[in-house]
C-alpha cells in the first residue's frame, strides 16, 4: 500500500476562472499520491476588496495585478493555517508537478524537523522544488539528511511552513505590508531574519509554468514543447555538474 503523507494540512493556491486544466491536473495528481488537500480560491484579481488591499499591500503590488492576487492567496492560506491550527502545513501552487518519490522524501523531511534540535519552528520554511534550477551543493550533502539551511528561496510552488511561521508572516504583513512578489517577499523576510529557508535535497517538485507544461498565469505566453525539452536538458545537465 502507498505511503501516507505525514501531515494533515495541504493547501493549493488556485485561480478560479481560466485555469480549469490546472485544477483537473492537481485533482488527479494529488488523488494519485493520496494527498488530502483544500483549494484557496479567494483572492482572485477581481475579488480583492479595497480594505484588504490597504491592509496587506504597498509598493509594486498596488494597483491589483496577477502578482497581487498570487500574494493574496498565499497570505489567505497563512490565515487559514492559523484558523486550522495546523502545526505544519504544505503549500502548493496549482501548476506544481510532484516527482514520483514526493511522499517518501517529504516524510523524511518531517521526521528530520521533529528530530533535529537546530531547526527552529518559529522561522521554519522548507522549499521542495527545483524550479529555479538551484540545488544544494554536492559537498554539503550528508547521508540520511534531506534538509539544508540556505540564505534564499526557490519560488513559492511547493513549500512547508509551521504554524508559528505563518503567524509571524501575518503579523509582519499587518505591521509593514507586503510590497513585492510572494517569493521575493519570503526572501526579504529571510534577510530580516524573520524566516529561515531550508532546501529539501533531493528536490521533489517543479513548477509546470516554468518548465513549460502550463501557460504561465503571470505572462500568458503559450509554452512550447521545445522550451519544456530545453528546460529538462538544462535541469539534468545542471544536476550532473553540481
Amino acid at each position: 500500500s502507498m505511503e501516507k503523507l505525514k501531515i494533515n494540512h495541504v493547501y493549493v493556491a488556485h485561480v478560479k476562472k481560466g485555469y480549469e486544466d490546472r485544477k483537473a491536473f492537481m485533482d488527479k495528481q494529488l488523488a494519485d499520491f493520496q494527498i488530502p488537500f483544500e483549494y484557496m480560491l479567494d483572492g482572485d484579481v477581481s475579488d480583492i476588496p479595497d480594505e484588504r488591499m490597504n491592509q496587506y499591500f504597498k509598493g509594486e503590488l498596488v494597483p491589483v495585478s496577477p502578482q497581487t492576487s498570487c500574494a493574496m492567496k498565499h497570505i489567505l492560506i497563512y490565515e487559514q493555517i492559523i484558523k486550522d491550527q495546523a502545526p505544519l502545513a504544505l503549500v502548493f501552487e496549482d501548476d506544481i508537478i510532484l516527482k514520483p518519490d514526493f511522499v517518501n522524501v517529504f516524510n523524511k523531511s518531517i521526521d528530520e524537523i521533529e528530530k533535529r534540535k537546530d531547526i527552529d519552528r518559529s522561522t521554519l520554511f522548507v522549499s521542495y522544488e527545483d524550479t529555479t534550477l538551484r540545488f544544494v551543493n554536492r559537498q554539503e550533502i550528508k547521508a540520511n539528511q534531506v534538509l539544508y539551511k540556505q540564505a534564499n528561496g526557490r519560488c513559492a510552488g511547493a513549500y512547508l511552513v509551521s504554524l508559528e511561521m505563518a503567524q509571524e508572516i501575518i503579523d509582519y504583513i499587518k505591521k509593514h505590508k507586503c510590497h513585492v512578489n510572494i517569493d521575493w517577499f519570503h526572501n526579504y523576510l529571510a534577510e530580516q531574519n524573520f524566516l529561515q529557508f531550508y532546501w529539501c535535497e533531493p528536490a521533489i517538485a517543479d513548477q509546470g509554468s516554468h518548465s513549460g507544461m502550463f501557460e504561465s498565469g503571470l505572462s500568458h505566453k503559450k509554452q512550447t514543447f521545445l522550451r519544456r525539452l530545453k528546460w529538462k536538458i538544462n535541469s539534468t545537465w545542471k544536476r550532473g555538474t553540481k
